[in-house]
């Protein structure tokens, strides 16, 4: 793209603009954070619940509510690392257990989750987050609109 842009600039095929009156117009600041904004609501698709993931990691981190069925308690994780998986979802709310991470169920597809924190804990990767936990008892509790 720079090597196009190069070119193009060169050829003088690039219209210039007037960079005093593009801040004055289009520039706007972002949204301030808020904590629910970065809840994850899982009924999006995985390509919209993947990019809230990246672009609030590692800080303040997009976040959500997992159900233990073991304990019977609602705990919070901040999701740090996901993928897409390209696995279609037939209506679950089951985690599965994926070579590359923990597979959560979107609206479209399963997202592949490698790296978590539990609220109060450190972050972990998924190995080590399932060497203490059974994926078994884990369900999605919260994030759906």
């Amino acid at each position: 793209m720079t090597l196009e842009t190069v070119h193009a600039i060169a050829k003088n095929e690039i219209e210039p603009k007037n960079q005093e009156a593009l801040i004055l117009s289009e520039l706007k600041h972002a949204p301030k954070l808020f904590r629910p904004i970065c809840e994850v609501f899982w009924n999006n698709s995985a390509t919209n619940i993947h990019n809230l993931i990246r672009g609030l990691s590692p800080y303040p981190g997009a976040w959500t509510k997992l159900h233990n069925t073991q304990k019977d308690e609602c705990v919070q994780f901040k999701l740090l690392e996901s993928r897409k998986s390209g696995i279609k979802v037939k209506n679950s709310k089951n985690l599965l257990l994926h070579e590359n991470g923990i597979l959560i169920p979107c609206s479209d597809e399963y997202l592949i989750i490698s790296k978590l924190q539990p609220e109060g804990k450190r972050s972990m990767n998924y190995k080590e987050f399932l060497a203490g936990h059974n994926l078994a008892d884990w369900l999605i509790e919260s994030g759906v609109k």
